[in-house]
């Protein structure tokens, strides 16, 4: 997997993001993120979900 990045939003904008897992046992995994990016002029908000199943 890869990400890619534009141009900021805002000169100054401030950037968060955050990441939870939870293994539900050794082969399943779900998880939850999100990203946010917040200027003067312009925001943006990013919510991804994921679910992991090894075999």
């Amino acid at each position: 997997a890869f990400s890619v990045s534009g141009i900021p939003i805002d000169r100054d904008a401030f950037v968060f993001e955050a990441d939870m897992n939870y293994a539900v046992n050794s082969s399943f995994t779900v998880g939850l993120s999100y990203a946010g990016q917040f200027g003067e002029r312009a925001t943006d908000n990013a919510f991804r979900g994921n679910v992991n199943l090894r075999f």
